[in-house]
């Protein structure tokens, strides 16, 4: 589910406005930010590990999450989404058949140049 940051004047993230929230708005007329605005359920941070960040988006059901400083919890420095974690593994799962390519073609290298005794 989309979520759409909301901040302050002063730049402080303060709630989000989720898409099914800017759906229901076109179609019920318009509605002020205030009133489709929900707080944050959950932040992540930028020192987290993705792990972390996707066991809590799994376990709370959300699809993105707001990504704040710990020093200052209402400074927005991003949002993290479903697909971004999907990306990070993508990313990770590549590396993964990349050191195991390298690992099997070092393997048959060493058995096509030991030298086998004579019969």
């Amino acid at each position: 589910m989309p979520l759409y940051p909301v901040l302050d004047e002063g730049g402080g993230l303060v709630g989000g406005v989720p898409w099914s929230a800017v759906l229901a708005a076109r179609s019920n007329g318009a509605k002020r930010v205030g009133e489709a605005m929900v707080p944050p359920r959950a932040v992540a941070h930028p020192d987290e590990i993705l792990r972390g960040v996707a066991d809590r988006m799994a376990a709370l059901g959300l699809g993105v999450l707001p990504v704040v400083d710990r020093s200052e919890p209402r400074h927005l420095d991003g949002l993290v989404t479903q697909f971004d974690l999907l990306e990070a593994r993508q990313k990770l799962l590549e590396e993964e058949r990349r050191a195991e390519w390298v690992l099997t073609l070092r393997r048959v290298r060493a058995r096509s140049t030991a030298v086998e005794p004579p019969v």
